[in-house]
């Protein structure tokens, strides 16, 4: 039975070793074969697209002689592991399942002027932050991606790209940079936050609420979890020991509203 199991085992192993060996991937042999030509604006491209191809590996085959690699309608989930390449000016990775970018990216592509990621995996503007350290990158298309659909998207690349001239085919107008400088001027992520006029009802509902905490502790902690954008409802779910008050003043949408009532006479050394 042992042994019937090592066989077995062994087969497993030799069939992953055999399907790996079948995945496309980027090889000397595909780059020398694939397409090399100069397009329209005289720069030299190679069209490494449509290849099925998961991951970025031995562009060094390259010798850093394009400057343009189109890595279009292939299956890249990462842009990372490219080599030192100086010359190349633009990337093109649309229809891909890019859900990261490496942190170093800079440091591989220097003088990267363009980057198409359109019709990816990119969710989160946090997943944008390395692009903000290729200085050198003046033109962006993230069409299609869930990125596009969060709030304050467009102001927000606007903020941490300074550099960045076109986004998604529009240039991006001095108005804009004004929008993007005021919105995110806190370093924050931009979102607004709407405080409700308080009636004293609500007010003394409030105090009666802070003064049943247990421990400061307990505070902090939902006032960390508003400020992560999960909302006083999940905060209230999260912790069920104190707070039952906050429950009833649904006119509250986060903590520093509770914290800084319009003329509630109140300050956060009701908190303690």
């Amino acid at each position: 039975k042992s042994r019937a199991s090592r066989d077995r085992s062994k087969r497993r192993r030799r069939g992953r070793s055999a399907e790996q060996a079948r995945m496309p991937r980027i090889t000397p042999d595909l780059v020398n074969s694939s397409p090399q030509f100069t397009n329209p604006l005289r720069e030299r491209e190679i069209k490494l697209r449509a290849n099925k191809i998961p991951a970025i590996e031995n562009l060094g085959a390259t010798q850093d002689q394009f400057d343009v690699i189109d890595l279009s309608d292939n299956e890249i989930r990462k842009v990372e592991n490219f080599p030192l390449m100086k010359r190349v000016k633009t990337i093109l990775m649309s229809n891909n399942l890019v859900f990261r970018v490496a942190e170093d990216l800079h440091e591989s592509l220097p003088n990267l002027h363009t980057l198409m990621l359109a019709n990816n995996n990119l969710l989160n503007l946090n997943d944008l932050l390395p692009l903000a350290s290729v200085k050198s990158l003046r033109r962006l298309v993230l069409l299609d991606n869930n990125v596009t659909k969060q709030p304050n998207y467009r102001l927000f690349v606007i903020k941490h790209l300074p550099e960045l001239l076109v986004l998604d085919f529009k240039k991006i107008k001095p108005k804009e940079r004004e929008e993007a400088e005021k919105l995110f001027a806190d370093g924050g992520m931009g979102e607004k936050v709407e405080k409700a006029k308080a009636t004293q009802e609500d007010i003394v509902k409030i105090k009666a609420a802070i003064a049943n905490a247990k421990t400061l502790e307990e505070v902090n902690r939902l006032e960390a979890k508003l400020k992560a954008g999960e909302g006083l409802d999940a905060a209230m779910a999260d912790d069920e020991r104190g707070f039952e008050g906050f429950s009833q003043c649904g006119a509250f949408k986060c903590f520093r509203a509770l914290l800084f009532l319009d003329g509630g006479g109140m300050d956060a050394k009701s908190t303690t």
